[in-house]
């Protein structure tokens, strides 16, 4: 396999190098990124393999990603990742989601593996140990180092023959077809601008506050997710969850008094602050039903409830030697305890193990 050590730095370099892969069945690809004091990620690198050449981009330095996405989007080129969440997210900025993808983490997770980090599957499964001393290394920094590049580069190196791997044991289990719906799901999530409106979701704090104020804190969520998306900052640098769950609480009354508790000790108080204010002071807002369903708000005989059902779907889930988590987690289970049904372990391949657990229970009236 031909290894390119320097990092391309041009869109021409770039060019040529996808006119090499642009047949491949089969691609590798990882990314390296910074989010230190941003809202959007920052990618810094971009790694990429095929059985012929294996390379890496100096993202900032690319114009012109046409010919890469011509590549990724190929009906005939399947492109392979490892933990591809954040990934994903990235590509997805820069139009380059593959068409077809495989996560290799899913694969190995669908085969009843539960440490699922790269260096640990590469390890166990091709005998190869991967140094872990650049983990957390500094990418926005340039040049890159050559410790740097071959750590990176490594990232993508083993994943083809880990995928392979695993695609054996699957095609042994007759599982390919859980992998390929679990990559699709993963792959077709809504991402970008579709992502705005459900940010709420995010937060972990709502269970604590009243049904109306719960809906308070969705509309301050949904404003502050805007805002970060705008200004490009941390969602917690433009308002904190601690001080979201302070300023629902204590409803300060004017709007010198919100400026204050969110640190503007200016005169001049600005636009967003006000609108803090009036969200937080919302007296239309009624509410019946709470947003946010969690263990530590379930009734004693709720979370019975919830404890039989996991513990019933965990054991057939260990039947089929796949992780309990991966069938259902505790918090869907809390979801459906709440009625709601549409949940993933009534989909799918999940449906065929985990129907017949819930089915029992309604025998049983666990659910009445």
């Amino acid at each position: 396999m031909k290894e390119l050590l320097q990092p391309l730095t041009d869109s021409v370099a770039l060019a040529k190098v996808c006119d090499e892969i642009e047949t491949a069945s089969w691609l590798v690809l990882d990314t390296e990124f910074t989010r230190y004091r941003t809202y959007w990620p920052q990618l810094e690198l971009l790694q990429i393999a095929s059985d012929k050449i294996i390379f890496c981009v100096d993202a900032p330095c690319i114009s012109d990603w046409s010919k890469l996405r011509k590549v990724l989007q190929s009906p005939s080129t399947t492109t392979v990742l490892h933990a591809a969440d954040q990934d994903l997210e990235l590509l997805h900025l820069f139009d380059l989601l593959p068409r077809i993808m495989i996560d290799s983490q899913i694969a190995a997770q669908l085969c009843g593996e539960t440490k699922l980090s790269y260096q640990n599957l590469v390890n166990q499964c091709l005998g190869v140990s991967l140094p872990k001393d650049l983990t957390r290394s500094k990418w926005n920094r340039r040049p890159f180092s050559t410790g740097q590049i071959r750590y990176a580069l490594d990232d993508v190196r083993f994943v083809l023959p880990l995928y392979r791997h695993y695609h054996s044991i699957l095609q042994q289990k007759n599982r390919l077809s859980w992998l390929e719906e679990e990559c699709g799901r993963l792959l077709e999530l809504p991402r970008g601008d579709d992502l705005v409106d459900e940010s709420w979701k995010l937060f972990h704090r709502g269970a604590v506050l009243s049904a109306v104020d719960q809906h308070i804190a969705r509309k301050l969520l949904i404003w502050r997710e805007r805002r970060a998306r705008k200004i490009d900052w941390p969602r917690q640098w433009v308002l904190a969850d601690g001080l979201i769950i302070e300023l629902i609480n204590d409803k300060p009354t004017t709007v010198c008094q919100t400026a204050r508790r969110v640190g503007i000790k200016s005169s001049q108080i600005p636009n967003w602050v006000s609108r803090i204010h009036a969200i937080v002071n919302d007296r239309s807002v009624q509410a019946t039903t709470p947003l946010w369903y969690s263990w530590s708000a379930l009734r004693s005989g709720e979370q019975k409830r919830v404890g039989k059902m996991l513990h019933a779907l965990h054991a057939a889930a260990h039947r089929h030697d796949i992780p309990g988590s991966l069938l259902c987690t505790k918090q869907e289970a809390v979801d459906f305890i709440y009625g709601k049904r549409a949940v993933r372990m009534l989909t799918g391949w999940r449906q065929a193990i985990a129907g017949p657990v819930i089915e029992s229970f309604h025998q049983n009236h666990e659910f009445a």
